[in-house]
Parts: structure tokens; sequence; C-alpha cells
């Protein structure tokens, strides 16, 4: 049986691609559900959290960023901060496989293992280049190196993954130092290659 956690992320999700983000309002989705209001402001805090939480979720199951639901936000700012906690809860998923892949790498190197994890690397960071590239051409970010530039961000990410699992197992601590980890590497993007055509939201 779903939580009313679980039942607000999917509806937030469906009516996003029903109506848009702006026009997803907390009553409409809590309506959705049949729940009040005030649940997901007790829940999550904020729509922006519920939508993030519901992203986080989408992208654990099918191991992949969600890019049509990510641009559905009118904020850059907040698209980064979605697209890499999108790609660090990836990282936390597949943090056990990295570390035996770093750890003993001859013995991983031509496994099938290995290989589909790199694989799968390789196309989320062909994705954040990709979401790169789409911003820069709507006019929201400066040219830079797109495709290296994803690669340092995914590599840092998926470091930090390994060293937080490491170092904790307690999801409780673990998720306020990811949210300080992707806000400052969100804030570095975002004030560092960020045009003049963007605009925030609440």
């Amino acid at each position: 049986m779903e939580s009313s956690r679980e039942r607000l992320m999917i509806a937030i999700l469906d009516l996003i691609r029903e109506v848009g983000y702006k026009n997803a309002s907390t009553k409409k989705i809590a309506e959705r559900v049949q729940m009040n209001e005030a649940s997901i402001f007790r829940l999550f805090g904020s729509k922006k959290e519920l939508f993030m939480e519901a992203v986080y979720a989408e992208s654990i199951s099918g191991e992949i960023v969600d890019i049509a639901m990510i641009r559905a936000l009118p904020s850059l700012k907040t698209r980064i901060e979605v697209l890499l906690a999108s790609c660090m809860k990836f990282g936390f998923k597949q943090a056990t496989i990295f570390r035996a892949v770093m750890t003993y790498s001859d013995m991983f190197t031509d496994s099938e293992r290995s290989h589909n994890l790199l694989d799968r690397v390789t196309e989320l960071i062909e994705v954040m280049s990709s979401f790169f590239q789409d911003e820069f051409n709507n006019g929201t970010m400066r040219a830079f190196n797109f495709h290296m530039f994803s690669e340092i961000i995914f590599s840092r990410i998926l470091t930090a993954s390994i060293e937080f699992t490491e170092k904790e197992t307690d999801q409780k601590i673990i998720e306020p130092q990811t949210k300080r980890f992707i806000r400052l590497y969100a804030d570095f993007i975002y004030d560092n290659f960020k045009t003049e055509k963007d605009c925030d939201f609440d």
C-alpha cells in the first residue's frame, strides 16, 4: 500500500505532465489524492521539495535522470539542483559497486557488471552535457565545454556518493550532507554560467 508521501510524489509528477509546473498548485496536487493541502507542507515543506523528492524517486527506479520533468521547472538554478540530485541518487544506489571497481580494478575490468556500469555512467554524462547544451541554446547559460565539464562534475558526484556512504549508513545523517553538497555545486554552476535571461520563482 502506498504511503501518503508516495501518493503525493506520484500526483505531482502526473499533474506536471498534464498542466506544467506553474499550474500544478499544491491545492490541485492534494485534491488528486484526496488529501489536505496542509499535508504537503507537513510532509515536504514546500511544492519545490515535493517535486525534488518525486524526481529523486523516479531517477532511482529508472537509474536515469528524467530530463523532461526537470525541464518543467521554470528556474535554471532549481533545474541544475534537481539534475545534480538525480545523478547523486544514482551514485548512492551504485556506491557499493563503484567501491568494488575502484578497489579491485583488475578483477572488474572485463566483467559484465563493470561494463554495464560504465555504459550507464557514460549515458548519464551525455544526459548532463545535453542538458547544459539545451540551456545554452535557450539562452539561459553561457558557452563552455559542456561534455568535459559534465565529466568533471559527475566524477565529483560519484566520489562524494562513495565517501558519504562509507562514513555513514543512516539516511537522516547522509541527507543533510547531500543537500549541502548539491546546493554548493548548483550555486557554483549557476553563478558562473547563468545569463540574464533566467528568472527565479517560488
